[in-house]
């Protein structure tokens, strides 16, 4: 048979059996369009065909395992597993559901549970496979973040975190330089979870500052600016309500121009249960020591329960090489800072001044 006749033939065959391709299509997929009709390149058709063949026997396999049992509890909660990851890898396969997650701005309540299980699954590869992952471990890593804070952290929950609508104003590149005129109200922070555990779990969120200069020991110390316990995510949470009841209510960062910059983090930590928590918190801000308070609520290793990280710059000498040589700009972000002083903290903005190298070094002060 010809080459010509063989296409034909496939073409043919795959026309008989799209009714029941399509039947099987999930519900956000059914508004699919193909980019090709049927018939106009026989390769796309027989792509099709062949990926459509390919689901069918993960599916098939999937069954089969379901049918099994172990011969202990754990082999056949093995057996389930091996079950559902064939499912998954079945949906993921489907163009009609890689077209939905191509043009979806995040997994919405009313997606079917298994689809919304290879939509996330196809988000975090794409998080951790194209750059973004990378680069939040690189910033943080390289601006010592960790270990200044925490040990060691591996992220389950992408945070997005967004100061006002302006591109210029997101935050969300982590590492940004944002200034404090910016940041006078707390954000809104959207959340990417990849865990595929469905249950319920409780999260506290702290934005703490390692870098509010300690004047009488001349080195530097932590400051927290908002702690909001109790925050119930699952893997559907897209995002943190404004509603829920901070523990410590959201405190502008607010940096002095002499010094260098800060590195404001936000961190995402699962609660040790499902009960409500009432954390503790500083009677001093700036008297706040992350690990130390999360031994002291329970919460455990904190390499182990911080799921989600987040961190942004503000200040160094003279906000930024930007606004140094800008007078105005300069000014009104000195002006911002001296407000939140005034309004928020009820004081004067401090001066603070270079530490003298004998001071720095531990040299005899000379006589």
């Amino acid at each position: 048979m010809s080459q010509r006749r063989q296409l034909v033939s496939l073409t043919r065959s795959i026309s008989r059996q799209r009714t029941a391709y399509s039947r099987a299509a999930s519900t956000s997929a059914q508004a699919w369009t193909r980019p090709i009709a049927e018939g106009v390149n026989p390769a796309y058709d027989a792509a099709l065909e062949l990926l459509d063949g390919h689901s069918q026997k993960l599916l098939q396999g999937a069954e089969a395992l379901r049918s099994q049992s172990g011969r202990t509890d754990a082999e056949t909660a093995e057996l389930q597993r091996k079950a559902k990851q064939l499912e998954l890898e079945a949906r993921i396969i489907d163009p009609r559901l890689r077209s939905t997650f191509t043009s979806m701005q995040e997994i919405g309540q009313d997606v079917e549970e298994g689809e919304a299980d290879a939509l996330r699954t196809l988000a975090e590869r794409k998080w951790r496979k194209e750059g973004r992952l990378d680069r939040l471990m690189q910033r943080v890593i390289q601006m010592n973040v960790i270990p200044d804070l925490i040990p060691r952290i591996d992220p389950t929950i992408d945070l997005a975190v967004s100061f006002g609508e302006s591109p210029a104003t997101t935050g969300g590149e982590p590492g940004a330089f944002l200034l404090p005129s910016q940041t006078t109200q707390a954000p809104s922070i959207k959340l990417q979870v990849f865990e595929q555990d469905a249950q319920e779990g409780l999260y506290t969120l702290v934005m703490v500052d390692p870098d509010f200069p300690d004047a009488v020991n001349h080195t530097f110390k932590q400051y927290a600016h908002w702690i909001i316990p109790n925050i119930p995510i699952t893997s559907r949470t897209t995002s943190i309500s404004t509603e829920l009841t901070a523990a410590l209510p959201y405190q502008p960062p607010h940096p002095s121009p002499q010094t260098p910059y800060h590195r404001y983090t936000l961190l995402l930590i699962r609660q040790p249960s499902s009960t409500p928590l009432t954390p503790s918190v500083p009677d001093d801000r700036s008297s706040f020591i992350l690990r130390d308070w999360l031994s002291e609520n329970g919460f455990g290793n904190p390499a182990d329960v911080v799921r989600g990280i987040h961190m942004f710059r503000e200040g160094g000498k003279g906000f930024g090489k930007e606004l140094r040589d800008i007078a105005d700009e300069h000014k009104k972000e000195v002006d911002a800072v001296s407000r939140i002083y005034s309004e928020v903290l009820g004081g004067s903005m401090p001066t603070y001044v270079k530490v003298p190298k004998d001071v720095r070094y531990g040299k005899p002060t000379k006589r």
